[in-house]
């Protein structure tokens, strides 16, 4: 008797070869290819909802269930599950929204992808994070599956006082200055002093082009403090995290102070990127 999970796996393969046409050699080969040579990872998908009143972004307000089975039973986590074998990630983020609030949301947008070793208890998962705003009229929350309740968290975005020297920026920034100073001096021994002007001139270029690309050094040089609090019903969650812009990268990267803050897995620090990334693209009002 063949087992369901061996079902599922020849089911897959045989809508993976009609789907993707492949030809008889490969055909043969993915019949009898091996795949337990490699670890595979669970994929869960875990969703950000925003809300707001309809007039204007302010009083932002952000979905959380509460955890109805362990791990984390009982504590605050974003809506979200496990990817099945037959969906696509959207399809399962989709899904997953609606069993547990209710909410049927056709504009999720994928923010990031969180895959740190140890984010889960259970075994290696890998989540891809989602983001949407709806107005909160147009929406019925409504608890299900493995949420204990589902509730909206006012959300609410300070500066903290202390900043932390980020020393790779620092490194980065003298070791530029070194290459153009060594420059200068090649172009000193090689030419005239005509040439060594337009070297020192081409110095101040590159210097000026920098201070383009990190229009505020301060803020590319230093992590800098936030304080994130979701005020709920009768619960308010304290999350402060670290903000610090890493040379060379879009996005800034963020980090936890904490690592205990009331939401279950790494939830914080998903919400946090995208409480920052509504501030930065979409001009919370927080």
């Amino acid at each position: 008797m063949v087992e369901s999970g061996a079902l599922l796996r020849m089911g897959s393969t045989w809508r993976r070869n009609r789907s993707m046409k492949l030809s008889k050699e490969d055909q043969e080969f993915v019949k009898h290819y091996d795949d337990s040579k490699y670890a595979k990872p669970s994929v869960t998908a875990d969703m950000v909802i925003f809300a707001y009143d309809g007039k204007q972004r302010e009083d932002l307000q952000v979905l959380l269930i509460r955890r109805g089975r362990p791990p984390f039973q009982n504590q605050y986590a974003l809506p979200g599950g496990f990817v099945n074998p037959d969906e696509s990630v959207d399809d399962a983020a989709q899904r997953e929204l609606l069993e547990e609030t209710g909410v049927a949301c056709g504009c999720l947008e994928q923010l990031r992808t969180f895959s740190t070793p140890g984010r889960d208890p259970r075994r290696w998962v890998i989540t891809c994070a989602y983001l949407a705003l709806v107005e909160q009229s147009q929406v019925c929350v409504k608890a299900g599956d493995d949420a204990k309740a589902a509730e909206w968290f006012r959300v609410r975005l300070t500066a903290g006082e202390n900043t932390q020297s980020n020393p790779d920026y620092l490194e980065m920034q003298g070791s530029e200055t070194e290459s153009t100073e060594q420059k200068c001096l090649e172009q000193k021994n090689l030419e005239q002093k005509n040439t060594e002007q337009k070297c020192l001139e081409q110095k101040n270029l590159e210097q000026k082009d920098i201070k383009q690309k990190y229009p505020k050094p301060e803020l590319s040089g230093q992590a800098h403090l936030w304080n994130l609090e979701l005020q709920g019903e009768n619960e308010t969650i304290e999350i402060p995290f670290w903000e610090k812009q890493i040379p060379g990268r879009f996005t800034p990267e963020l980090s936890l102070k904490e690592s205990e803050n009331g939401l279950a897995f790494d939830h914080a620090l998903i919400l946090a990127y995208a409480v920052m990334k509504g501030k930065r693209d979409f001009s919370f009002v927080l």
